[in-house]
């Protein structure tokens, strides 16, 4: 699924700077949710001229942040992207009897009723934030109504994204579930018999998923050369008190040098994998291969109960 920043959502309807700071900090958040998922969240152009309020468009507004919030939503909304390609559909849209043909909205009414899954995302508050968004379609020999769904909060995302996920049963459908969707990452063989004698959990399968969603964005951003998201996912997942994916205390390398040296998923050598994601439910681990070549492949040598218990 898509989604796209609805521009319309602006509409000078923000009094202050640090209101409208805090509305573009929960898109960010979203857009960080979107992302974790695997999905893109598009810009249209037109974005840099909406109304922030009565004297600021949406430009104007970025130029006004603190330097490093400033830098990074410049750089996303002038490079980094993605953006819409222009609209080459014919026809008049409009939404509460107001035209909107060029906008984000149209686009996605367009998108649904050509069989494609696109939502909206909002700022908030603003008088988009409802859902779904009902969107007139005229040509010159049909009317149509079309429907779009729209988010403005992180936690109904959350939400949404938690009701696709699949309903998966056992280790292997876990397993054959990653392989098939988290595709900018490499799977040892035998996962499965590591994780066999354990019994099936359904939260440690939702951790999981979660951890190799992040790592799959993260090594496609290093293969896409995304800096700003590859330094992003670093802070959010790999730094600090409460980081997900954590080294081995020095003493746990040299204790359990053997333990957590692996089989080469693909040549006949061993890799020494001491860096894992933190499952806390039964003390579960992921261990890959990190710090890597650039060339290298992200490696998920092992998936199962903590090594390093004493």
């Amino acid at each position: 699924m898509d989604f796209y920043l609805n521009e319309l959502s602006l509409h000078s309807q923000f009094i202050s700077a640090d209101l409208f700071e805090d509305s573009l900090k929960a898109v960010l958040n979203c857009k960080e949710v979107i992302n974790k998922f695997d999905h893109n969240l598009y810009i249209n152009y037109s974005l840099h001229q909406s109304r922030v309020s009565a004297e600021l468009t949406f430009k104007d507004a970025v130029f006004k942040l603190e330097n490093n919030l400033k830098r990074y939503v410049a750089n996303w909304i002038n490079k980094a992207g993605p953006f819409l390609d222009d609209n080459l559909h014919d026809g008049n849209f409009t939404f509460n009897n107001t035209n909107i043909n060029g906008s984000s909205l149209a686009h996605a009414a367009f998108k649904n009723y050509n069989s494609s899954s696109t939502s909206e995302l909002s700022f908030t508050p603003s008088n988009f934030n409802l859902s779904p968004l009902t969107v007139e379609w005229s040509t010159k020999t049909d009317k149509k109504s079309i429907d779009v769904l729209n988010f403005w909060g992180e936690d109904e995302l959350q939400s949404f994204f938690a009701a696709q996920q699949p309903k998966i049963g056992s280790w292997e459908s876990l397993l054959n579930y990653s392989k098939d969707n988290y595709t900018n990452l490499y799977f040892a063989d035998n996962l499965l018999e590591i994780l066999r004698p354990e019994p099936f959990s359904k939260a440690i399968t939702e951790r999981v998923m979660e951890l190799l969603s992040v790592l799959n964005e993260f090594e496609g951003c290093l293969k896409n050369k995304n800096i700003e998201r590859i330094n992003e996912i670093r802070s959010n997942y790999f730094m600090g008190e409460n980081a997900c994916f954590t080294d081995e205390s020095q003493g746990n390398k040299r204790k359990f040098k053997k333990e957590l040296t692996f089989k080469h998923p693909e040549k006949q050598t061993r890799l020494f994998c001491p860096f894992h994601g933190k499952i806390k439910h039964l003390y579960f681990r992921i261990h890959f291969n990190w710090p890597k070549k650039t060339s290298e492949k992200l490696y998920i040598v092992y998936i199962g109960p903590k090594i390093t218990k004493e």
